[in-house]
């Protein structure tokens, strides 16, 4: 299941590759695609994953992740 996600705190292709490396890293995160303008992921899982959990696997700096309330919040 691929779910989108709305992010703040990535300014660079460095910030991009550390998001990623670190929700990839997260059990059950199959696949990882960013964008930087906006900020955005597409995050494929093989269960639900809370948002909360990938919250904290980005780590309590200037990473945050949020649930796409722009109508797009679940891509099956």
């Amino acid at each position: 299941m691929k779910h989108s996600y709305t992010l703040s705190g990535m300014t660079c292709t460095n910030c991009m590759a550390t998001v990623k490396k670190r929700l990839l890293a997260h059990s059950g995160v199959t696949s990882v695609e960013l964008n930087l303008d906006p900020q955005s992921a597409v995050v494929e899982m093989d269960t639900h994953i809370n948002t909360d959990d990938l919250q904290t696997a980005l780590g309590g700096g200037k990473y945050k992740i949020y649930d796409d309330v722009a109508g797009n919040k679940n891509l099956v």
